[in-house]
């Protein structure tokens, strides 16, 4: 027979248990109720332009998602489920230069994994996308986003422009005074100390490949 002071002290141990898992329990139903509305609406083809890059993209008869993804590139890096490639739209000193970056299949732990840190049940790249749009709303120097989405048939993709005079950072780091590992540890100091110094508006985040550029 469980007695009054025994029964208080296991409902005491269930409630604050209760309250240790709350956030964890509101956390996995998060992915969960965005994969559901992911199954029952199934968002199929889709693209997301930045109206900055509209017309242009218009211009070379560029609109749904085949275009993108079929767009000639110069490949730049690449894995087996996604590549990286370098375009460019226009000549002369009014081209522009873009990198797309493909998925050639989207896993469904990648979508679990974006839905899990808040992004949706999405793909890699617009998940990205929302990084990036983000990232420039509060003033960090990085790539424009120009256009992202999905072909309905297991294939995405994001398209961002180039940012002019930036130094690869596999460059960077492979240099002569930034051979050896204290040197990079001290860059890397430095590097955040000017972005807590500066602000982010001075730190500029580039794209070439899968690598970043600085």
């Amino acid at each position: 027979m469980i007695k009054h002071g025994e029964a208080r002290a296991a409902h005491s141990s269930l409630h604050a248990l209760h309250q240790l898992n709350a956030p964890f329990a509101m956390k996995l139903m998060r992915p969960l109720i965005s994969g559901l509305l992911y199954a029952f609406r199934r968002r199929g083809a889709f693209v997301e332009v930045n109206p900055q890059f509209r017309d242009l993209l218009r211009s070379h008869g560029i609109h749904g998602p085949e275009d993108f993804l079929n767009l000639p590139t110069i490949i730049v890096s690449g894995h087996p489920d996604r590549h990286v490639g370098r375009v460019i739209f226009g000549s002369g000193s009014s081209a522009i230069v873009a990198y797309l970056k493909k998925e050639h299949r989207l896993p469904w732990r990648d979508r679990w994994t974006n839905a899990w840190h808040g992004f949706g049940w999405c793909s890699r790249s617009y998940r990205e996308s929302v990084v990036l749009r983000a990232m420039r709303e509060t003033g960090v120097g990085c790539p424009e986003f120009v256009a992202v989405g999905e072909d309905g048939r297991g294939r995405a993709f994001l398209l961002v422009r180039e940012l002019a005079e930036c130094l690869d950072l596999r460059v960077l780091l492979g240099a002569g005074h930034l051979a050896d590992p204290p040197a990079r540890r001290r860059f890397a100091r430095e590097l955040g100390e000017s972005w807590t110094v500066s602000g982010p508006e001075n730190i500029q985040i580039c794209h070439g490949g899968d690598a970043g550029k600085i």
